[in-house]
């Protein structure tokens, strides 16, 4: 049986149509089919394995080691990846290709989800700032990992991802003015997708 389509998060068709109209924005929006959008993961423990493994890598790299470090944990998600990775431990990480940056950011991600903090669950509690601060209080989490998860986990619609530098080099590429860029807040998150697209295939979690 094959698989159904990922599900576009629910503010994706109000997001269109706030941008189509965008001067930056507006063609890119309007020659992107209406199927085509952001689809969150299902699985935050998924989405911190992909945004640890993305840390200052090219898509394709990010893939790979996702795809490893993943079967070294034994395929699994949720609460049992969050064991798994823990039993892992520094050593077993870095035999799936982890730096020693990435692992630690990883185990503290694990152990924050399987103490309930970091559970989709009590993220989704919060408000953008608490989300933002309680993750990068996390070693080796910073505000780009903060933002894919905010937007690949928790599909939050405010996500202009200025720290993530395919957003920052289209933004240059389109002459966007600071003006433009400000006017995109309200749904930064689509912003964020159709930049990536203005570049080439936006990444999915």
């Amino acid at each position: 049986m094959p698989q159904a389509a990922p599900q576009l998060v629910p503010w994706w068709k109000d997001a269109r149509i706030f941008l189509a109209s965008d001067p930056v924005l507006g063609r890119i929006v309007r020659t992107t089919p209406e199927d085509e959008g952001l689809a969150v993961c299902q699985d935050v423990m998924r989405t911190y394995v992909r945004t640890v493994a993305g840390q200052q890598v090219s898509g394709a790299s990010a893939a790979a080691l996702t795809k490893k470090v993943l079967a070294a944990a034994g395929n699994v998600g949720g609460a049992e990846l969050a064991r798994s990775l823990t039993a892992l431990g520094e050593k077993g990480l870095a035999a799936a290709g982890l730096s020693r940056t990435k692992t630690a950011a990883l185990l503290g991600l694990a152990a924050g989800y399987s103490e309930g903090k970091l559970t989709q669950e009590a993220l989704e509690t919060l408000d953008a700032a608490s989300v933002t601060a309680l993750l990068t209080g996390v070693r080796g989490i910073g505000p780009w990992s903060a933002d894919m998860i905010r937007i690949f986990a928790l599909g939050c619609a405010d996500v202009l991802a200025l720290s993530d530098y395919g957003v920052r080099k289209a933004i240059d590429e389109l002459a966007a003015s600071r003006e433009a860029v400000r006017g995109w807040e309200r749904f930064g998150t689509a912003a964020t997708w159709f930049l990536w697209k203005s570049r080439g295939t936006p990444a999915q979690y």
